[in-house]
């Protein structure tokens, strides 16, 4: 399974390389710590929403400690997507002491 750190996501991030991101976190937990640009679908509705799910880009897949999310890497890898697992969830951005929410794709100059 792809991994990546908070460290790295957001170094890409800060670089302009901005992949989807994917949010399997309930969405009261998506609510106490927001992915800026990121699309909430919970774990338990993935099946369901996975045409909202884009097929021809690198998705990081995140939830609050890498369980659900590397469930969810593993399910749209075998699905043919691009998928990678934030590894730590959001508690891992939590420790980037210069940026502990991830910045908002659109205030990056492309």
């Amino acid at each position: 399974m792809n991994q990546i750190t908070a460290q790295e996501l957001n170094d890409r991030i800060g670089a302009g390389r901005v992949p989807f991101i994917l949010d399997v976190r309930e969405p009261n937990e998506s609510a106490e710590c927001p992915i800026p640009d990121s699309l909430n679908i919970p774990l338990r509705e993935l099946s369901r929403r996975a045409a909202e799910i884009p097929r021809d880009e690198e998705i990081v897949v995140v939830c609050t400690s890498g369980g659900r999310s590397a469930y969810a890497t593993d399910v749209l890898t075998r699905a043919g997507h691009n998928a990678t697992n934030l590894t730590g969830g959001t508690a891992n951005w939590q420790t980037i002491s210069t940026n502990p929410t991830p910045p908002n794709p659109k205030d990056i100059d492309k």
